[in-house]
């Protein structure tokens, strides 16, 4: 999780959300057209939701791409080493933002999150198990 340079995943995105009291819709993009996969829809939500779009990876890939629908416009995400999971957030809470402050932005979430686990290790424990799993099977472990 503290590792930069791991992909987000859902996982990661349910404490965003949370901590940030913001609604999140995931479409999964299949040949064109756009599914429903999964809403997360924090207690404490006091936003609309976002829209982040979820491109499957390409074959032999284990990581796919996020990006962002704002005010019905899709918004192209460009992150280097797997962040655009945190861009897209970024982007879809202030579509106002500068590359620069959407890179920032996307930085202090990630670090968010960790922080978020660190303060309360037993509400996430089930995140942290998972999370290691899959990424001890990303590796091949």
């Amino acid at each position: 999780m503290e590792d930069s340079n791991n992909a987000g995943s859902i996982m990661d995105l349910r404490i965003t959300a949370e901590h940030y009291g913001q609604g999140v819709s995931i479409y999964r993009e299949i040949n064109g057209q756009f599914k429903k996969n999964s809403t997360i829809m924090p207690k404490n939500r006091t936003k609309e939701n976002i829209k982040l779009i979820d491109i499957p990876p390409p074959d032999n890939d284990t990581v796919g791409h996020y990006e962002v629908e704002v005010n019905g416009v899709r918004r192209r995400v460009e992150a280097e080493n797997n962040n655009c999971l945190f861009h897209a957030f970024a982007l879809g809470c202030d579509s106002t933002l500068s590359d620069d402050e959407v890179r920032a932005r996307a930085q202090t979430i990630r670090e968010t999150v960790v922080q978020v686990i660190r303060d309360k290790p037993q509400r996430w424990s089930e995140h942290i198990t998972l999370r290691t799993e899959m990424d001890n099977l990303k590796k091949g472990k």
